[in-house]
């Protein structure tokens, strides 16, 4: 199957994958020879190819297609993997004092007694 990946910056990659059904996983691994790039998103038509189980023709893929592919960039080395690693230690406070019971009201004196 001959189809054509379309990178975000509009450049236009010829690929061939062989097999009577190519999956998903075997463009994905043609897309990322093809592009020297290890992280991206497939899409097609609109619709990101994530199942990368299912064959081409059942995410609606026909020989001359083209693909979307968006390269996503490594992050720098030293950059945190997630945002909680990214945020500052939180400064150890201390306990909070328990609140004192509000003092009790005195009762109104019962009138005429």
């Amino acid at each position: 199957m001959k189809l054509t990946i379309k990178t975000t910056d509009k450049v236009e990659h010829p690929v061939e994958l062989s097999g009577a059904e190519p999956t998903v996983g075997e463009l994905r691994d043609a897309a990322k020879l093809k592009l020297s790039a290890a992280d991206m998103t497939v899409v097609h038509k609109g619709t990101v190819l994530a199942d990368d189980s299912k064959t081409l023709k059942e995410v609606g893929i026909e020989d001359g297609g083209m693909i979307v592919v968006i390269v996503k960039k490594p992050k720098p080395a030293g950059t945190a993997a997630s945002p909680a690693a990214a945020a500052p230690p939180a400064a150890a406070a201390p306990p909070a004092a328990a609140p004192s019971p509000a003092p009790a009201a005195a009762a109104p004196a019962a009138a005429g007694a």
